[in-house]
């Protein structure tokens, strides 16, 4: 995605210290920045994403999760499905998988039900 069009924010919880230790040490680029979310509860993603919302500056906005390893052209392809779209569309999701299927059984719960929204009958 083009870099002058990004604006990647990093979501932290203030008591949070040792993930902002380390993305500090990563050398964001410049498009990158840490947001602190107050003290406070509950602490959800809901209310982290409510309070990152604030600073949001794009038209478009993606969430990921630390643990989400995001398809290197995801940026690309919701931008264009939402010009095709129109303004009726104001939402998608992507398709999710898990992988680590066979690390645990929640893990194994996490793909079977991953599988049973995401893929159709031919597995994509």
């Amino acid at each position: 995605y083009p870099e002058n069009r990004l604006q990647i924010l990093f979501i932290t919880e203030a008591a949070d210290q040792l993930t902002r230790a380390a993305l500090h040490a990563a050398n964001l680029l410049p498009y990158m920045h840490i947001i602190i979310v107050p003290a406070g509860g509950p602490q959800t993603k809901s209310r982290a994403l409510n309070f990152a919302l604030q600073v949001c500056t794009g038209d478009l906005v993606a969430v990921f999760d630390a643990e989400d390893v995001p398809d290197p052209r995801q940026f690309r392809r919701a931008a264009e499905q939402f010009a095709i779209a129109g303004t009726d569309l104001v939402c998608l999701q992507a398709r999710l998988g898990v992988y680590n299927p066979d690390t645990c059984f929640l893990t194994r719960q996490f793909a079977i039900e991953y599988a049973s929204l995401f893929l159709d009958s031919a597995g994509f």
